[in-house]
């Protein structure tokens, strides 16, 4: 190899071992600020994969060695941002999400396809205890956090896809009451259990300051429409479910957050005392319903019976479609190591048509579910109590601020880049 082709190399390496330094240190500079979201990080993940693949391994100078070095550097962060976010997953401290999970998924597995080439190569990077403990990390996020998480983070979706024309406290209370559900299912480990418990408690977080933020901005004058307002005994009873848990949402946060709250006690004392705004509100809309007492009415054990038998049918579509979600990502996953790439995408449509079948028959089980519901509402409730809008005025227009996860409102921290 002449001197001219040894320079040319020597400088390709030089200027991409440089671009990797620079991408570390955006990710080091975003793991510094607390921002633990994947997403963040995945274009800069992907960045560094492509320049790796851009190597020019003939080269013989130091240049090769130090791109290489860079590479098996951000390859650590990888591991880094992976189990911080494993970690904050497991305590319920960061609010679930599909794309998130889908995303740690890939870098599990990315990273277990890799770390014994690095470690042969970069012990000094990638050493034998940081092995053996990133792949039990992984096995544990594989078998228990992931799937346990991913449960919440359908019903975390759901709630994010209420919006002013649909949104409803009778809805959010459904998919509380789903939480709950998935909450005190018995789990194989402890550990699943706690899991579980603490990412009931992120959505009752996220609720809760749902709540606070609504009736704050009430008591602001903000306009919000009849369907964003409560309007029955059940929504206010659901209501004041929630003010009443708040102590032991707090209790729970005190345990993850001691430092944060030692370190700002006035907004802790300021989060109690909306909470106590909350209970008047819930009084005040008492008094308009015609009762500070929930109604004694009975409705029709028959139409109650119904709705039980609904419920059920219900929830055993949901798990039809959370199923199905999941094997449909999973052949996305595989597709790509089937050999008959066309059967593999005759069979994603397949399901794909099934999911939707299964999504439509749902949305008509939830929709007669709910006209039974009203129905049932509107027995217990007598005319007279029905909310009179003459007790006040609401104009048109909406401010519905869907809070953010209790933990960010919590903390005063923001996860999205500046």
């Amino acid at each position: 190899m002449n001197r001219d082709k040894e320079r040319e190399l020597e400088l390709a390496n030089m200027k991409i071992a440089v671009e990797l330094g620079k991408i570390r240190g955006k990710i080091l500079d975003y793991i510094k600020k607390d921002l633990y979201l994947l997403e963040f990080y995945d274009e800069w993940f992907r960045e560094a994969k492509a320049k790796g693949e851009d190597i020019r391994h003939e080269d013989k100078s130091a240049a090769l060695k130090q791109t290489q070095e860079n590479l098996a550097d951000i390859f650590d962060t990888v591991i880094l941002v992976s189990k911080i976010y494993i970690d904050k997953s497991a305590e319920g401290e960061t609010k679930p999400d599909i794309k998130n999970l889908n995303l740690l998924e890939v870098n599990c597995r990315e990273v277990l396809e890799n770390i014994d080439l690095f470690h042969e190569n970069f012990p000094q990077t990638i050493d034998s205890k940081k092995v053996v403990e990133t792949k039990k990390g992984i096995k544990f996020a594989q078998e228990k956090v992931i799937p346990v998480v991913r449960e919440f983070a359908y019903i975390h979706e759901r709630q994010r896809d209420l919006d002013k024309t649909n949104f409803t406290w009778q809805k959010v209370k459904e998919l509380w009451q789903e939480a709950k559900k998935a909450a005190e299912i018995n789990r194989s480990e402890k550990i699943l259990a706690e899991i579980a418990e603490n990412q009931k408690n992120n959505f009752l977080g996220e609720i809760t300051f749902e709540a606070i933020d609504f009736v704050k901005a009430v008591n602001e004058g903000e306009d919000f429409p009849s369907n964003a307002l409560p309007s029955t005994h059940e929504e206010l009873n659901f209501l004041q479910e929630i003010a009443d848990n708040f102590p032991n949402l707090l209790r729970w946060a005190e345990k993850k957050f001691s430092k944060e709250i030692s370190e700002d006690p006035a907004k802790w004392q300021e989060i109690k005392t909306e909470n106590e705004k909350l209970k008047s509100f819930i009084q005040q809309q008492r008094k308009k319903l015609g009762s500070s007492k929930r109604p004694t009415n009975k409705p029709n054990p028959q139409d109650q019976q119904k709705i039980q038998s609904q419920e059920k049918e219900i929830e055993l579509l949901k798990q039809q479609l959370t199923e199905l979600t999941k094997q449909i990502e999973e052949m996305k996953k595989n597709k790509t190591n089937l050999t008959d790439q066309t059967a593999g995408q005759e069979v994603i449509e397949k399901l794909e048509e099934k999911k939707q079948e299964v999504k439509t028959q749902l949305e008509k089980k939830q929709s007669s579910q709910k006209e039974l519901k009203d129905k049932v509402e509107a027995q217990i409730n007598q005319p007279d109590n029905k909310f009179n809008w003459l007790y006040v005025v609401i104009p048109g227009g909406i401010l519905l601020v869907i809070a953010g996860i209790a933990i960010a409102y919590l903390v005063g921290k923001k996860n999205k880049r500046e």
